[in-house]
């Protein structure tokens, strides 16, 4: 049997009977005298059929497929939801703008958004693929209310409808900081006496040390960096309805290289385990459990390489809490 293709599909044409209490009753579509088949379609001269608001763009051309019906779901639940016509949100590109609409859940936001898309090759493909990635996004809903955070842990975590908010704070005092103090100290010790030597000896020579020193100077200056990092730098990942943002912060300053990213971009979430492995001289490495947010062509990455004190079920709640806040399951690698 070939699908069928109601191509009027709108909140008046939808009823419900039978309701009781907290129960919907019994929900039936009618109206279906725009009825067509996918073997129909084939053979059928041009004729435009449905609502304004509630018809996808290939509909304007005459040509439905089963996604189309899909299209008008979505356009149908976003009336249920906002009580305003589609016609009359925003748009961008040809897509209905769903930021601070309705009090929904960004997950399903995210879902209804793939519901709307314009284009058929990013719309869902089925009413079957639509349900099934419905039905996952209650799965990992729960997964993120069982999974709690980790006793002890110091990274803060703030999420609303709005927003979802990754505070990594400073590592603090850890002996390889105080091995890589010592070493600072003793490495810019020897620059200042270097360099006032250098300063003490005749005008056309000085300037030949000077030079020479700039490399060991750079050095000896980012390991000081380093330092004041681990005591007072902060990693804070931002989502909110409209982009990602990364930003460093030292004292409360913002350092340069912001990362940002449209928030339509993102569409993978990647957790690597940990694992060993062998460097070019054969010795075996340690690689730790990183969790990878991808937006375009971004990286947004959390791991211990960057905050040693993070530990593998931190990462793993972390990842819990923004595959159910983005709508997107985790994949591992």
């Amino acid at each position: 049997n070939p699908p069928v293709i109601h191509r009027d599909l709108k909140p008046s044409n939808i009823l419900l009977k039978d309701r009781s209490g907290h129960s919907i009753g019994n929900v039936y579509l009618i109206d279906f005298g725009s009825v067509q088949t996918v073997a129909q379609q084939e053979q059928a001269t041009l004729t435009i059929v449905g609502t304004y608001g509630y018809m996808p763009p290939e509909q304007f051309g005459g040509r439905t497929v089963a996604a189309s019906d899909l299209y008008s779901l979505g356009a149908t639940l976003i009336y249920l939801a906002t009580g305003i016509h589609p016609a009359d949100l925003p748009q961008k590109d040809g897509k209905i703008q769903l930021n601070n609409l309705a009090n929904l859940s960004p997950a399903f936001v995210h879902w209804l958004g793939q519901l709307i898309e314009p284009s058929l090759e990013k719309r869902f493909v089925s009413a079957q693929a639509a349900n099934q990635a419905l039905n996952t996004l209650h799965e990992m809903q729960l997964t993120a209310s069982n999974l709690e955070k980790p006793a002890g842990s110091r990274v803060q975590l703030q999420k609303s409808e709005e927003k979802i908010k990754i505070s990594l704070p400073p590592e603090g005092f850890t002996p390889k900081l105080i091995g890589l103090g010592a070493f600072a100290i003793a490495w810019n010790a020897f620059l200042l006496v270097w360099t006032g030597g250098a300063v003490s000896i005749p005008l056309w020579m000085s300037w030949f040390f000077l030079l020479f020193s700039l490399p060991f100077w750079f050095v000896g200056l980012g390991m000081l960096y380093q330092i004041i990092y681990c005591l007072k730098g902060e990693e804070i990942i931002t989502i909110d309805r409209q982009e990602i943002v990364a930003i460093q912060r030292i004292w409360g300053l913002t350092l340069s290289g912001k990362k940002k990213m449209a928030r339509e971009h993102i569409n993978k979430l990647v957790k690597a385990d940990s694992y060993h492995t062998k460097d070019s001289d054969g010795d075996r490495v340690y690689v730790p459990m990183a969790l990878t947010i991808w937006a375009g062509t971004k990286e947004y990455t959390i791991s211990s390489k960057t905050k040693e004190y993070l530990s593998n079920p931190e990462i793993e709640w972390l990842a819990a809490e923004l595959s159910q806040w983005l709508g997107i399951p985790i994949t591992n690698n």
